[in-house]
């Protein structure tokens, strides 16, 4: 997910369901976009996120609700929770923050992967 977001040049990411922050704040450390955002619905995920790392901004929001205006983004990224997400609410909502010629990328374990 690090290399796709930066082979595409992405500086305006947001990690949707970002639990504790890990793969936000990689995003930051190895990318050093303009903007990088950590979601989640659980104020005690974000809570953890925000005492753990201090360079992402961190908010929380769900998947199907992001608090930003269309076409803000030009990176969208969710990893093992898509599942959880109503899915064609939430990719609406990628879609629609993320710029023309922006990435979403969405990433599951498959139980048949395992």
């Amino acid at each position: 997910m690090i290399a796709v977001l930066e082979s595409h040049g992405a500086r305006r990411i947001a990690d949707v369901r970002c639990d504790t922050g890990i793969l936000a704040n990689r995003i930051q450390r190895e990318l050093h976009p303009d903007e990088a955002y950590g979601l989640d619905v659980s104020e005690g995920m974000i809570d953890e996120a925000r005492q753990r790392f201090s360079l992402v901004q961190w908010c929380i929001s769900p998947a199907e609700q992001l608090p930003f205006t269309d076409g803000t983004l030009n990176g969208v990224v969710t990893t093992s929770a898509f599942q959880f997400f109503n899915q064609a609410a939430a990719l609406q909502e990628f879609y629609r923050v993320v710029a023309p010629q922006g990435l979403a990328i969405v990433a599951v374990v498959s139980p048949s992967a395992l």
